[in-house]
């Protein structure tokens, strides 16, 4: 069952799936780890942008969501983000298709803060941290563990533009 922690800055989502979901989400983890799908620009980080599956569940956690911010929003994209030893997330505010991000902790070898506005957080797995990613600058420092984490982003619902970044640009 969740439980909500406000902040400032971000709600904190303890618990986030149920653990039968989130046995699935951690299948489905494995399997791109295991057919190699993700991209390999960056050697500390495997990742992929609107898997499938993560696309579903992007839509499913919709109105959990609202109903947490309190405020409509839209799926625009999911990022699989799994880091790997040495990894860490250079301090940076999101693209405009990041208005609304949900950072969700799938595994970790060890609890690896996330800092927003120079505060951190710190998340367990299967928690996640909401918070606006286009207005507040967010970063990881140097971590020597690996990390998978799930991101879920949302935009304004009269937002017009793409809902997929293009393939050029450099994701975070």
């Amino acid at each position: 069952m969740m439980k909500i922690e406000t902040y400032k800055h971000c709600y904190v989502v303890r618990g986030f799936f149920s653990p039968e979901l989130q046995g699935k989400i951690k299948t489905m983890a494995n399997k791109i780890e295991e057919t190699k799908v993700y991209r390999t620009d960056n050697p500390k980080r495997h990742s992929l942008i609107n898997y499938p599956s993560l696309m579903k569940v992007h839509r499913f956690i919709q109105n959990d969501i609202e109903n947490i911010v309190n405020e409509k929003l839209k799926p625009s994209y999911t990022y699989y983000s799994n880091y790997l030893p040495g990894a860490d997330l250079v301090e940076h505010k999101d693209r405009e298709l990041c208005y609304m991000t949900v950072s969700y902790c799938l595994s970790q070898q060890k609890q690896w803060p996330f800092y927003i506005e120079g505060k951190p957080y710190i998340l367990d797995e299967n928690d996640a941290i909401i918070f606006k990613g286009q207005e507040l600058a967010h970063y990881r420092e140097s971590n020597p563990y690996t990390c998978c984490m799930l991101l879920f982003h949302f935009v304004k619902p009269e937002y017009q533009g793409p809902l997929t970044p293009a393939s050029s640009e450099n994701y975070q």
